[in-house]
Formats: C-alpha cells, sequence, structure tokens
C-alpha cells in the first residue's frame, strides 16, 4: 500500500477525519494539547488512513498523536506505522512514542505487535485532559472506564 505525507491540498479530508474520528483537531497527550490538524502527516492508499506526528525539539524523538484506518482489515494501520518509521528514521529521529487510554485494549494489542514496549502508565491522565477537552468520553471499549493512560515507546534503527 502506498503512503504518503499529507499535502496542502489533503487539508480538508485531513480535518474531516480528525472530527470524525477524534471530536476535533485538539488531541491530548499527557497533558500537552496537540493541534492535529496542523501536524505532519502520512495518507494511505487514496486516503483509507491518516496518522499526524510531531517530532520533538531535539529532533531525536517522535509522538504518534493519531493513527486511522478507515478501512479496517486491510494492513493499513501497519503501512502507516511502516512509512512513519522509515520517514523518521531518514530524519535522524531515534524514538517514537505513542499514548492510549486503559480501555484501548486492542490498540495496546496492535502497537506491541509492532514492537513497541510500554513505558509508563500515567494513572488518572485521562481524567485529567478530560478537564482540557470535556468531550473525552468516561466509559471506552467494552465499557470499560477511561482513566489513565498508556504510553508505548519504540526504538528506530537507524536508516541505512
Amino acid at each position: 500500500m502506498q503512503v504518503r505525507l499529507k499535502e496542502p491540498t489533503d487539508q480538508a479530508w485531513v480535518e474531516s477525519v480528525l472530527r470524525r474520528c477524534w471530536g476535533g483537531s485538539d488531541i491530548v497527550v499527557r497533558g500537552c494539547v496537540y493541534k492535529a490538524a496542523d501536524l505532519p502527516a502520512l495518507i494511505a492508499g487514496t486516503q483509507d488512513g491518516l496518522c499526524t506526528f510531531a517530532i520533538e525539539s531535539d529532533g531525536m524523538s517522535a509522538e504518534l498523536v493519531t493513527i486511522n484506518a478507515l478501512v479496517p482489515a486491510k494492513g493499513i494501520g501497519t503501512a502507516l506505522i511502516g512509512a512513519l518509521i522509515s520517514h523518521l528514521a531518514a530524519n535522524g529521529v531515534r524514538s517514537l512514542r505513542v499514548s492510549t487510554t486503559n480501555d484501548n485494549v486492542n490498540a495496546l494489542g496492535f502497537y506491541q505487535r509492532r514492537g513497541f514496549r510500554i513505558v509508563a502508565v500515567h494513572v488518572g491522565a485521562a481524567d485529567q485532559a478530560r478537564k482540557i477537552k470535556p468531550s473525552i468520553p468516561l466509559l471506552g471499549y467494552g465499557g470499560i472506564e477511561i482513566h489513565d493512560e498508556l504510553v508505548l515507546a519504540l526504538t528506530i534503527p537507524k536508516s541505512q
């Protein structure tokens, strides 16, 4: 599957996906608010998937802010992660972090199968994020109450 960087002509579509899947462009991660629509992004296929990311000021680490495979079970998420790792490696980034909430066991499995490791649990972080973004639901997947953020990280191999 082809994955490419976001272009200016993609902006309206990116904003639409973020509204539909995330309730808007503001994404709260460990108390930091990212304006996901303004971040660099990768697009899979013919608008089959989207991920947004931020390279930290040190230039050595990055945060995967959002990821959405709009067509399930077609390898879109895997393609986006692979392309993101390649893009970051080519730009000298050495680590990639992603956060998810305690209810999202599917995401935990997805990231761990791709080499990410759990590196931190921020107890109550989702409760705090809800003060910034009240649209974050109280109940998540399987009726599990959303309270905590789990942080996963992956070391990126040097680009060849």
